[in-house]
């Protein structure tokens, strides 16, 4: 090799690997929910993003463009709504997630009837600025946590 050589080289090198990092780094997802209607049989693909519909996408389900687009993980769920999310039966988090409540006021309501949250082993959920109320179960109304709550 001669010196131009070696010195283009050395110039490459740095780009090359920098590409090589930043192309196995993916993009977070944030999901937004637009809505605090809740039921176990949403449609996917009808414009609107249930808290539901949001989770199952962040946790392996189907992705849907109602949320927003799906980068895979890391995933936050944020809202664009304020009010109060009823559920009709318990919100299962099976991958690491985020769910945020910030800039709206969400409450998330067991409506004395289902218990609000499941957190699967192996999970690391964070929860921020929201309320958890009104679950109901034998054990964790409002939440039950095999993972690691945050």
């Amino acid at each position: 090799m001669n010196l131009p050589s070696i010195r283009a080289f050395i110039l490459i090198l740095p780009l090359f690997a920098a590409f090589i990092i930043l192309d196995s780094v993916h993009a977070a997802t944030t999901l937004t929910v637009t809505t605090t209607a809740d039921n176990s049989t949403f449609t996917l693909g009808d414009g609107s993003c249930l808290l539901r519909e949001a989770i199952l996408a962040a946790s392996g389900g189907p992705s849907t463009a109602d949320c927003g687009v799906n980068n895979g993980a890391p995933y936050t769920i944020k809202f664009a709504v304020s009010g109060t999310i009823t559920l009709v039966s318990e919100l299962t988090i099976g991958r690491d997630m985020t769910i945020d409540g910030v800039g709206q006021n969400i409450t998330v309501s067991g409506n004395d009837s289902v218990r609000v949250f499941y957190v699967n082993s192996d999970v690391t959920f964070n929860l921020k600025n929201l309320i958890v109320t009104n679950g109901l179960s034998e054990s964790g109304g409002g939440l039950y946590n095999k993972g690691t709550l945050n």
